[in-house]
């Protein structure tokens, strides 16, 4: 018997081709790509390369499948190390045969240098060589470099193909540029797909040198000559030309050559000139050229002046010049006199003394004979001010700012951090006092040099100090006005030690009207004002504003009310005679004596038995002022009315406004009837005529009156005199004479 055994066929593993590296050669920061085939009847399952390089090993890394084949695209970021690479990549089936290939790759870095620049220097119009070294990983590439050249940025095209120098590395020639300066040379190389950047200085000469150094002294004074530093080079080396080849001018004049020394430095003699700044020519011929250059040199202008205190005594001062970092210093002589010279222009000019600095910023010297006046003030007074220093100062200059810093002293018992500076512009001298305004600044205060640091665009005083308290004290006539009044305010000025002080501007203001007066405190202070008030009623305040600078001024304000009157004036009689039974109407006055109307004026009769008067119109709604109204009053008494007299009284009120018109109400026997004439709408005494009246008593009087015209006058004239006695005697308000004799009338008529 025969057995077969049948077993599986063998398993086999991937094909994998070669893998395939790009680039050829890496660049340092550049990846790297890895592509390979790989195949297996069951299929692949993965692709991955384990890589290693100079020092580092990165982690497995899986490949694409892209196009049919794998890839593998390995980051810059792995590749940082030049050096280098092997990585074996591995191809695994489905069923877990695989298949490994190794590869390999080496990350380069390109560097370049420029390593010399010939000639040495280097002059306008040279050929200019390059020495240039291209390296990679520390190795000169000498052949298949590519070279780029420029000039500041400009191309500069190579003259030929470089050669490759040993020593001096790959030559570059090219064409120095047309103008003189300094140049930055770069040189590109590329090579391989990579490129590198390296550049050097230019010093780029000219041919022949030739400028004028410096000019001076400057500024020139009066008889002294001038020296001229040149440079002269031809092509870097010096050159001391001979008087034949050199001209020098100062403002187009000729100057003369006295003397040529090494350097070279020539010495000439100026022509002579007014104060002020001129140019000056220098011409070398040298060769077949003619080279000129020039700068500009001063002549001096005369500096003087004098610095005395109020007695004539001399001051040490120093006045310091300062342009363009040069400072020329001056100081007082014995006499107090300085005396010196500066080219004219524009200066920083300081004064300095003992602890006072004053800077003008910016001044235009174009002359200077004693323009500057400074005098410290120790014993001065200003009103108001409360002084730690003062200070007078001009300066006859055109100048923009002023910056200064004074002294104080501190021991006049002022607290040193609230001082103040103020500026008189308008200073009299010879009286010492500010013709016209102080102006406060406020400056820096320097409590441990006793110094204030401020700015000011004009000089005149300076005082230093505190400002003393000035006040008004005053009062009004009265508080309560009324419409039409004038109002009298009466104050008087004075100083925080209660003392007067004049010449103080006050300014009189009635808060939200249109009321507004000013004047000036008197020799003791005193200050008086009128002023009609508000025309309408309210609560009002006045205030008053005292000004002095530099006294610190504190108003006040007082209130008061406008009101407008209110009143009225009943016009009665001063009796009214009845008999009993009889009934009769009489016209009252009523007027408004105030300047407001009067509303619901309420109008009664007291003092009479109720029942024998009535008033018409016991109620005003409403009584203008100046207005008057007729009251009707009727009486009416009974038959049974007792015999007598009552006082009484009319009455009119509306709110605070009230009269009272007191009259004599008398009940009397019947009279005898007595025909009466109807009286004329107007009534005088010179006038009337009566008719013949039977006779009749006049108890009151004691005495008969008959019917004759000349008996009633007497008795009228009688009877006005005895009115008026009364009136004075029962201190009534004055009764209209009319009114007087109306009522004489009803008396002597019966009623």
């Amino acid at each position: 018997m025969v057995l077969f055994l049948l077993l599986p066929p063998a398993a086999a593993a991937p094909s994998l081709s070669a893998v395939d590296v790009q680039p050829a050669i890496p660049w340092l920061g550049t990846p790297v790509t890895l592509q390979v085939a790989c195949a297996d009847p069951q299929g692949v399952a993965v692709v991955f390369a384990d890589t290693a390089g100079p020092g580092i090993l990165l982690p497995r890394l899986n490949f694409t499948l892209l196009g049919g084949d794998y890839q593998l695209a390995i980051p810059s970021s792995y590749l940082y190390k030049t050096g280098p690479y092997q990585a074996n990549v591995t191809c695994v089936s489905t069923q877990g045969d695989n298949a490994s290939a190794p590869a390999s790759w080496t990350v380069s870095v390109l560097e370049g240098q420029v390593r010399s620049i010939q000639p040495s220097p280097a002059f306008v119009g040279d050929v200019l060589t390059i020495g240039f070294f291209a390296l990679r990983d520390g190795q000169a590439l000498t052949q298949d470099v590519a070279f780029q050249v420029t000039l500041n940025g400009q191309p500069a095209p190579l003259l030929q193909p470089p050669p490759f120098d040993l020593l001096q590395g790959w030559l570059l020639q090219v064409t120095s540029p047309v103008q003189a300066g300094s140049y930055t040379v770069a040189v590109a190389a590329s090579y391989a797909g990579a490129s590198v950047m390296n550049s050097s200085a230019l010093s780029l000469g000219k041919p022949l040198e030739f400028s004028l150094r410096s000019a001076g002294p400057s500024p020139l004074t009066a008889g002294q000559n001038l020296t001229l530093t040149l440079l002269a080079t031809d092509r870097g080396v010096p050159i001391l030309p001979a008087a034949s080849q050199l001209a020098v001018s100062v403002n187009g004049q000729q100057a003369e050559i006295l003397r040529i020394a090494p350097g070279p430095q020539v010495t000439v003699r100026p022509p002579a000139l007014a104060p002020g700044s001129y140019p000056v020519e220098v011409t070398l011929q040298y060769g077949n050229g003619s080279y000129t250059d020039s700068r500009s040199v001063a002549y001096a202008l005369a500096v003087s002046g004098e610095f005395l205190d109020r007695d004539g005594d001399p001051l040490g001062v120093e006045l310091r010049f300062a342009a363009n970092g040069t400072v020329t210093s001056l100081s007082t002589d014995s006499e107090g006199a300085y005396r010196g010279s500066v080219a004219p222009g524009r200066y920083t000019l300081t004064l300095l003394h003992d602890d006072a600095e004053i800077t003008w910023k910016d001044v235009d010297i174009a002359e200077f004979e004693d323009p500057l006046r400074y005098l410290p003030l120790p014993d001065g007074t200003v009103p108001g001010l409360e002084l730690a220093a003062l200070y007078h100062m001009e300066a006859a200059l055109d100048f923009g700012e002023v910056e200064l810093e004074l002294g104080y002293d501190d021991s006049r018992g002022l607290v040193e951090s609230d001082l103040t500076v103020f500026h008189c512009k308008d200073w009299n001298a010879a009286k010492r006092a500010c013709l016209g305004s102080w102006a406060a600044i406020l400056p820096q205060v320097d409590i441990v040099k006793n110094q204030v640091t401020f700015t000011s665009r004009a000089l005149g005083a300076f005082a230093v100090g505190a400002q003393k308290a000035v006040h008004v004290d005053f009062s009004l006539d009265r508080e309560v006005y009324k419409l039409g009044d004038v109002v009298k305010v009466s104050g008087v000025v004075l100083d925080e030690a209660n003392r007067p002080v004049d010449g103080v501007a006050v300014a009189l203001e009635v808060t939200g009207e249109a009321i507004r007066a000013s004047g000036v405190s008197g020799a003791n202070g005193v200050i008086a004002f009128e002023f009609a008030p508000p025309d309408r009623e309210g609560a009002f305040e006045v205030v008053l504003t005292p000004a002095k600078p530099p006294y610190l001024a504190t108003g006040g304000s007082q209130g008061f009310s406008v009101i407008k009157t209110r009143g009225v004036y009943a016009l009665v009689p001063d009796v009214v005679r009845l008999s009993p039974g009889e009934r009769r109407a009489f016209t009252f006055s009523l007027s408004n004596t105030g300047q407001a109307p009067l509303m619901d004026v309420e109008l009664v009769i007291t003092g009479v038995p109720e029942g024998y008067v009535s008033i018409n119109t016991p109620l005003i709604s409403r009584l203008e002022p100046g207005e008057e109204q007729r009251i009707e009053v009727t009486f009416a008494l009974p038959t049974d009315a007792p015999v007598q007299t009552y006082s009484a009284k009319f009455i009119a009120r509306s709110g605070d406004a009230r009269t009272e018109g007191i009259f004599a109400l008398t009940v009397q026997e019947p009279a005898a009837p007595v025909e009466e004439k109807q009286d004329a709408p107007a009534f005088s005494l010179p006038a009337f005529s009566l008719p013949a009246f039977p006779s009749f008593s006049f108890p009151s009087l004691g005495f008969a009156v008959g019917g004759n015209e000349g008996d009633i006058a007497l008795l009228l004239g009688v009877g006005a005199a005895a009115f008026v006695l009364a009136l004075v005697i029962r201190r009534r308000k004055p009764v209209p004479p009319s009114a007087i004799l109306r009522d004489l009338k009803r008396e002597v008529r019966g009623g």
